[in-house]
């Protein structure tokens, strides 16, 4: 039913993976969905991402991290890179239900607890958490 799914940790090119042999495993055809990847990317590696989504018919997509919202210069001294901003925005709720975040680091779970709960079950065969 879900449209994508979000990296969050570890290795990016592993989870696209886990994700196609997932969507492949249910019958699903994975060029329906996308994977949507946020974790330190920069250019380069989010070419690397692209190329093999590709190769698996998936979608990808980006958001926008530190290496992308920090790549600029300092007006006073161009060949100063500026200090790199760490905000993190996450979503508590979409259409009046409650949002989870899951990742391969326990500690950065976040959402109502018995909401995590449902979700580790539900995902338990598809990703080790």
């Amino acid at each position: 039913m879900y449209d994508s799914v979000r990296h969050d940790s570890g290795d990016p090119l592993a989870f696209a993976q886990a994700v196609y042999e997932h969507y492949k495993g249910l019958e699903i055809d994975p060029s329906t969905k996308t994977i949507i990847f946020s974790d330190s990317l920069t250019p380069e590696i989010a070419i690397g991402i692209k190329s093999r989504c590709d190769s698996y018919g998936i979608g990808c997509s980006f958001g926008i991290g530190t290496n992308f919202t920090n790549d600029f210069s300092m007006a006073s001294d161009p060949a100063r890179g500026g200090t790199a901003l760490n905000i993190v925005i996450k979503l508590f709720e979409c259409g009046g239900r409650p949002c989870v975040k899951l990742s391969d680091d326990r500690t950065k779970y976040t959402g109502d607890v018995d909401e995590v709960k449902r979700a580790q079950s539900e995902l338990a065969e598809f990703y080790s958490i």
